[in-house]
């Protein structure tokens, strides 16, 4: 068997941990794009405010986005409180982007976090 030395390792380590990170941004980034295809999609008659099937509709979409987890009704309570418009849920993805974990958080419970 071949020594290989613990400078080589350490190199090839730093490497994985820097893919890995940027894994984690394009998933981060994918995710993201998602949510907004859904955002622009939900607005089914152009008018910029979301009726109550067009939120309800958005939230079902987003759900079904593999990585998201979402507090339905605090969703959408946040997006009615915020005058439904696209802008309100705007809000929620800056907050799911923010890092800090208290961001958009009601009784305990986070309205929308990207899971592993």
């Amino acid at each position: 068997m071949d020594k290989i030395s613990l400078t080589k390792l350490e190199s090839q380590l730093q490497t994985s941990k820097r893919s890995f990170l940027q894994m984690e941004i394009n998933r981060t980034n994918e995710i993201v794009d998602n949510i907004f295809d859904v955002i622009i999609n939900a607005d089914q008659d152009d008018n910029w405010t979301l009726d109550d099937k067009e939120i309800e509709t958005l939230i079902e979409n987003i759900e079904g986005i593999v990585g998201v987890e979402v507090a339905d009704e605090l969703l959408k309570k946040m997006i009615i409180e915020n005058g439904r418009d696209l802008d309100s849920i705007l809000n929620v993805i800056k907050g799911l982007l923010d890092g800090d974990p208290t961001t958009f958080v009601e009784d305990g419970e986070t309205i929308m976090k990207i899971v592993e």
